[in-house]
């Protein structure tokens, strides 16, 4: 631990995580891939895409969201106290509520809890990558 300017003791940041760089590099290489792209000048550059099965993923998910809002707004329509806007509800909810359901079982084939461990354990390691950045700029100042 060391004194910075200000007399207010600082806490060094931990060594490296050689576990959570391993992990972080596994995650990533999970959900992205290399892929040709071309900068101003017309040369090809290497860039990362979403993988087939991170892509896949997204894809689901907003066809899953996408349904939902669907149900949701057209659920808000409708006074379910009054009796003939229920009859109408109870005709076209049901028919909403399939597609919903279609697109959680497709979301759920598309392996959400991978996907979204994966994306978890990048956040979390880009997290603590940022913090460990401004540590190192407070004690360098």
């Amino acid at each position: 631990m060391g004194i910075n300017q200000g007399n207010m003791p600082q806490v060094d940041p931990p060594p490296p995580d050689p576990a959570g760089k391993e992990a972080f590099e596994k995650a990533k290489a999970l959900l992205f891939v290399d892929s040709t792209d071309y900068d101003d000048e017309g040369n090809s550059i290497t860039v990362q895409v979403p993988s087939p099965l991170y892509r896949n993923y997204q894809n689901k998910k907003k066809a899953y969201d996408d349904a939902l809002a669907a149900y949701n707004a057209n659920y808000q329509q409708y006074d379910l106290s009054k009796p003939a806007e229920a009859r109408k509800w109870s005709i076209m909810g049901p028919v909403l509520q399939r597609s919903v359901d279609q697109a959680w079982a497709a979301l759920q084939g598309a392996r959400p809890g991978v996907i979204e461990s994966a994306l978890a354990t990048i956040h979390q390691y880009q997290q603590s990558k940022s913090v460990e950045q401004c540590r190192c700029h407070e004690r360098d100042h």
